[in-house]
């Protein structure tokens, strides 16, 4: 629960709006297993002159697709002679694929469901574990939280799957209307 709860707190600041880029940009600092090399490897795009996006809108086939996916697969070599790509590449299949779904309303238990189900579809294409599958809403309601603590602890159980999976609230910032309201904003 720790670590869902920080890796929620730090996406949450890192990120200046709700976006497939921010929430890519955040992954350094809120994922420690992967910061160092997710790093490295977006310095050495940015000094190369490239951007990243390999991870966003990635069809795994025709049925289907993810706003943002980093894993092994689809880091490019960045043409660097200190295997930064090799590095990360490296870290991904240790920790596992990241996955992540952005959405400009709510999400409740239904998506969160529809969600695993695509991480559960991805696990059985490719046969790549998932580090972290997180959504990233307007708003989202309890049911979906619990439902995703209950999945998240089931599929580590069974030792496939997912390991983390989290739903996080990050509303638009005009949506704020008073200091209680942006306290209010939780983690998973």
């Amino acid at each position: 629960m720790f670590e869902r709860n920080t890796i929620v707190t730090t996406m949450n600041i890192a990120m200046k709006n709700r976006s497939k880029e921010e929430a890519i940009l955040a992954l350094p600092q809120a994922v420690r297993q992967i910061s160092e090399p997710l790093q490295e490897y977006f310095n050495s795009k940015r000094s190369g002159g490239k951007d990243i996006s390999e991870f966003l809108n990635v069809s795994i086939d025709s049925d289907l697709a993810f706003d943002v996916l980093i894993d092994a697969k689809h880091v490019k070599d960045d043409g660097s002679s200190d295997n930064t790509s090799n590095n990360l590449r490296r870290v991904l299949k240790e920790y596992g694929a990241i996955v992540i779904y952005v959405i400009d309303g709510n999400v409740d238990k239904h998506s969160v469901e529809a969600f695993t189900d695509s991480l559960s579809q991805y696990n059985a294409i490719t046969n790549n574990q998932i580090g972290l599958g997180l959504i990233i809403a307007e708003n989202v309601t309890e049911d979906a939280r619990q439902y995703a603590i209950e999945i998240s602890s089931h599929h580590r159980m069974r030792k496939r799957g997912v390991k983390f999976l989290v739903v996080m609230a990050k509303p638009s910032s005009s949506s704020f209307s008073s200091p209680q309201e942006r306290e209010q904003t939780s983690a998973v």
